[in-house]
């Protein structure tokens, strides 16, 4: 596929690329005046210094950051709206939001399941027909095989072992 450019490789290059002074460029361009050395611990350049960074000025250059703003809704005049958008598009990316894998499992209806009438003492073998039963399972997409559901019930019984761990240290705790 001639021409095709993914973002990932897109990406790949922008953090490759050399470190750039966006400010230089657009004095090369005339748009601004020449930046100065700044010292960025000083609050009143900063604050100068941000201002001038975060207001759109620069029309066809800035027409990529209007778009994502108005995608999401956000007003370019506020800086805390340039951190969200900054935050969503990272957020968005794989590469940057820690989102591996498959999305957690929510254990909470085996857990209950294991506290019900002694179900703790059964075997996992024993509570697979009662799994099949919750309206947990039968709200999945799909049929869990046998092994996965003994899986889970294994996962279920270390989170259940777990929380009563807690709720001991809790109580054995010296009150303050």
């Amino acid at each position: 596929m001639a021409g095709r450019d993914p973002a990932a490789k897109r990406l790949k290059r922008a953090i490759n690329r050399p470190k750039r002074n966006y400010a230089q460029e657009l004095a090369a361009r005339g748009l601004i005046d020449p930046p100065v050395e700044v010292g960025w611990t000083d609050p009143k350049t900063r604050a100068a210094q941000a201002n001038a960074a975060l207001t759109l000025q620069f029309g066809e250059l800035d027409e990529p950051l209007q778009t994502a703003f108005d995608a999401f809704r956000l007003d370019p005049r506020n800086p805390w709206d340039w951190r969200r958008l900054i935050w969503e598009l990272a957020y968005s990316h794989p590469r940057f939001a820690s989102r591996a894998g498959r999305p957690a499992k929510d254990l909470r209806p085996l857990v209950s399941l294991l506290t019900r009438d002694g179900n703790w003492k059964r075997s996992n073998a024993e509570l697979v027909t009662d799994v099949k039963k919750l309206g947990w399972y039968r709200r999945l997409k799909r049929n869990l095989k046998t092994a996965t559901i003994e899986k889970y019930l294994r996962e279920a019984r270390r989170e259940l072992s777990r929380i009563i761990e807690e709720q001991v240290e809790e109580r054995l705790r010296p009150p303050d």
